[in-house]
């Protein structure tokens, strides 16, 4: 294969997970936020019993993006997350951090 194809091939897979991060984590939100105003535990709970399955699927979405962008694109790469240089660290710490709370 050409390297113009692989390159589209990389662009489509890294613009289907961001839109599919974006798209899936507005759903997590929206539960997030109408968890706030559960009055009883058992409301409390069905909001966590119908976000579980997907909560941490979607942190899979940013890996891939992130993955994307290294093999594809990697001046992009460089450019992007040298603005973002304490951003990237914290955020990752962060999402294993509740990785290992939940369980």
């Amino acid at each position: 294969m050409s390297m113009f194809i692989l390159q589209h091939i990389a662009l489509f897979i890294f613009l289907f997970s961001a839109i599919a991060y974006a798209t899936l984590d507005g759903f997590d939100l929206g539960f997030g936020c109408l968890h706030l105003f559960a009055r009883k535990d058992e409301e409390r709970r069905f909001f966590l019993n119908a976000i579980g399955p997907v909560w941490d699927g979607n942190s899979v979405w940013i890996v891939i993006s992130t993955g994307i962008l290294l093999a594809g694109f990697p001046k992009v790469f460089a450019s992007l997350l040298s603005g973002l240089y304490i951003v990237v660290p914290i955020q990752s710490y962060r999402k294993i951090f509740c990785f290992v709370l939940s369980y």
